[in-house]
């Protein structure tokens, strides 16, 4: 496995691994979790993650998971300690 590191102007770090597999990953993280919540902010991370899949204003939750799912796609995310995550793999 080759994995390629780029930090772009903005810090964004862009992570890439080649791969000899007919399927790909794009993951979106961010360095912030639970653990950087204050103690009247307990649950935030998590409840921010749950409304990305609420849909757009021109896409419903439903249409959007149809259009990955008809072309054997998954979404999904996570909510941890110290970061949250979405990501979507498709082939």
């Amino acid at each position: 496995m080759k994995f390629t590191k780029k930090i772009l102007a903005n810090g964004l770090t862009v992570l890439h691994e080649q791969r000899e597999v007919p399927v790909t990953t794009v993951m979106l993280g961010t360095r912030f979790g639970a653990i950087n919540e204050k103690e009247n902010e307990k649950g935030i991370a998590h409840f921010i993650e749950h409304l990305c899949f609420k849909g757009t204003e021109k896409r419903t939750t439903l249409q959007i998971a149809a259009e990955l799912e008809k072309v054997g796609g998954n979404l999904n995310a996570f909510t941890s300690e110290e970061e949250t995550a979405y990501h979507v793999k498709l082939p």
